[in-house]
């Protein structure tokens, strides 16, 4: 089992498992169900298609999985927030698929900083990897 096969088979089991929680969040928040929507079917769209991609297009559609990974896990967080839904299991696999989907991308390692001044904030602890993602490694 590839590495691409382990994050495309997360992020459908992502999609279904907000099936559960999407009608009561775009009941409370339209805009935010359907962005959370869109980036959530863009992890796994994205993922199927930089598999069967030359490597440019392949690290192009990975990172683009990766960054809506990283919104749809957010949008989740605003919901939370917003008290729409409380699923801690939703949020951790959101992570997971986050986590795997960044590796895939980037390989090991932290997330690129921008250039400039700002503040810096500091990084997520990282996610430990199952047995499986170990071997695939």
């Amino acid at each position: 089992m590839t590495g691409s096969f382990v994050a495309h088979e997360l992020g459908i089991e992502l999609v279904r498992r907000l099936g559960a929680v999407l009608p009561t969040i775009m009941r409370r928040d339209k805009d935010l169900g359907r962005q959370l929507r869109r980036s959530a079917s863009s992890v796994v769209l994205n993922l199927a298609e930089g598999a069967n991609s030359d490597p440019g297009n392949r690290q192009a559609r990975y990172s683009t999985a990766a960054g809506s990974a990283k919104e749809t896990k957010s949008a989740l967080i605003i919901a939370e927030s917003w008290g729409y839904i409380e699923d801690p299991e939703l949020l951790a696999l959101a992570d997971r698929v986050t986590a795997v989907t960044y590796r895939l991308a980037y390989g090991h390692g932290p997330p690129p900083r921008p250039n400039g001044p700002g503040p810096t904030v500091p990084e997520p602890e990282p996610v430990p990897m199952t047995a499986e993602e170990q071997i695939l490694s």
